[in-house]
């Protein structure tokens, strides 16, 4: 994931710099990254912070820093990324990584304007 951000130019507050990166990360392997549950149908989640440690179709699992892992499903939740340079996130839907991170190089993903969660 470094390198994905390293090769952006650009400033990082940018709207247009945010978009690319944002189309990039939904098609990288999420796994090592540390994200945090920013939106989700069950309540109980958001707020859960970790690094992924296993990605599936629907799922991702999240060991926290009490060493727990919690499975978090992907489908109507966003998640922030944390990037490695200093004080960026970046907010990804769920419904758009439903599918493998091997699987998802292949798709071509639709921008949406917005997400329904309830």
């Amino acid at each position: 994931m470094t390198m994905l951000i390293s090769s952006e130019k650009g400033n990082p507050s940018d709207v247009n710099w945010r978009t690319g990166v944002c189309a990039k990360m939904v098609k990288a392997d999420l796994c090592g990254a540390k994200i945090i549950v920013f939106d989700s149908n069950n309540k109980s989640l958001i707020g859960t912070k970790g690094i992924i440690a296993k990605e599936s179709q629907r799922t991702f699992v999240v060991v926290n820093k009490k060493n727990e892992s919690k499975v978090i499903l992907k489908k109507n939740s966003v998640f922030t990324v944390v990037l490695p340079t200093e004080g960026h996130n970046i907010n990804l839907w769920g419904d758009m990584l439903l599918y493998k991170g091997s699987e998802r190089t292949k798709i071509k993903f639709k921008e949406r304007g917005s997400l329904n969660l309830y």
